[in-house]
């Protein structure tokens, strides 16, 4: 019999004893301390191998969060390329005014619907066509 046979046959053994040792008990009590056997063997069979375990998970951990952070900054800036071409700002149709923003286009002032807005006049284009 070679070691592997061998570690699953004490492996099987111990858990019968444990099944035939909680025959008396309810069977949430014998579902979490069967659990717990298991995790605790599952635990000393992996103990060799733990540190590079926890190496990966840790360094997983931290470049998952860099990811994370540098996919949220470039997304945040794409927005804010975008709401920086919204041109109400710079129009003469502009009112100032928190109820009504623009005189012509009243429902897509300062929003992004107003990017390729037909009646976008500049302030500067208006003071030229004015008699000197």
């Amino acid at each position: 019999m070679n070691v592997f046979e061998h570690v699953i046959r004490r492996f099987v053994d111990c858990v019968v004893e444990r099944w035939v040792a909680l025959v008396h008990q309810s069977w949430f009590d014998q579902w979490l301390q069967l659990t717990f056997v298991l995790m605790a063997k599952a635990i000393v069979w992996l103990r060799p191998f733990l540190p590079v375990i926890c190496c990966v998970v840790a360094w997983s951990a931290i470049a998952l969060t860099l990811w994370t952070l540098f996919s949220g900054v470039r997304d945040g800036m794409v927005k804010v390329r975008q709401l920086h071409r919204i041109p109400c700002s710079k129009c003469q149709y502009a009112t100032g005014s928190l109820h009504l923003k623009c005189s012509v286009q009243p429902l897509v002032a300062f929003s992004e619907d107003a990017i390729d807005c037909q009646d976008f006049e500049s302030e500067t284009d208006s003071d030229s066509y004015l008699p000197a």
